[in-house]
């Protein structure tokens, strides 16, 4: 639902981050156009990851 807004702000596309245990935010991002673009240590929750995703807004 933010994608709209983002690209009315004039950003072609967003970082976009979520648990890596969190199996379905991961399948929305990916049908969103989500690209992989990493992972960065879960600052709460020791042993996770956050994985990041670049997604277009057009």
């Amino acid at each position: 639902m933010i994608l709209p807004v983002c690209r009315s702000e004039g950003f072609s596309r967003v970082l976009i981050t979520c648990d890596d245990d969190n199996e379905a935010s991961r399948k929305v991002i990916l049908a969103n156009g989500g690209k992989p673009a990493g992972s960065l240590p879960h600052n709460r929750r020791p042993g996770h990851v956050k994985l990041t995703f670049w997604v277009p807004t057009a």
